[in-house]
């Protein structure tokens, strides 16, 4: 018999929450693209990052409504605030590449916790491996978002 405070794992719930996450990633990665000016390569690896979350947003979202999940369409308050501030950061900022990495950093940290939180609440069966695949993703765009902001940061622009 399950207690009154515990929660039943719903995949479908689960599966929604990350791709609506890949939606907030991919129109952060779409706002940093528009703000970046100074640097083409790090505006096109935002651009290939953004449509990496879209495709995975797409999966994602697809599968859970196939489970009966809702609809993850609509931009996040998380994703409203990270578009409004990145792109003030930007304005007052005399590098916009940095300040957009620095958020995106931030950013990232979220999603990646995101994909944690579900791995480790119960997700099993044929839809781990799935979730897998993408928290890889994440964790790799983190991981280079992270690095390049450090690098520009240390070493100035690159």
């Amino acid at each position: 018999m399950m207690r009154k405070d515990e929660t039943v794992f719903d995949p479908a719930k689960a599966l929604t929450r990350l791709a609506q996450a890949c939606r907030d990633g991919e129109q952060g990665y779409r706002t940093a693209a528009e703000v970046v000016h100074d640097d083409d390569d790090t505006r096109v690896m935002f651009e290939q990052l953004a449509q990496q979350r879209a495709d995975m947003a797409n999966e994602l979202g697809e599968i859970a409504r196939s489970l009966g999940g809702e609809r993850e369409d609509q931009p996040t308050l998380m994703s409203n605030v990270f578009t409004g501030w990145v792109k003030l950061h930007a304005a007052l900022s005399t590098d916009d590449t940095q300040a957009a990495l620095d958020e995106l950093d931030r950013s990232e940290n979220w999603v990646q916790r995101e994909f944690e939180d579900v791995l480790d609440s119960g997700l099993e069966g044929e839809l781990r491996p799935l979730v897998e695949r993408h928290f890889i993703r994440v964790r790799e765009a983190r991981d280079r978002i992270h690095t390049l902001s450090e690098t520009r940061r240390t070493w100035g622009r690159r």
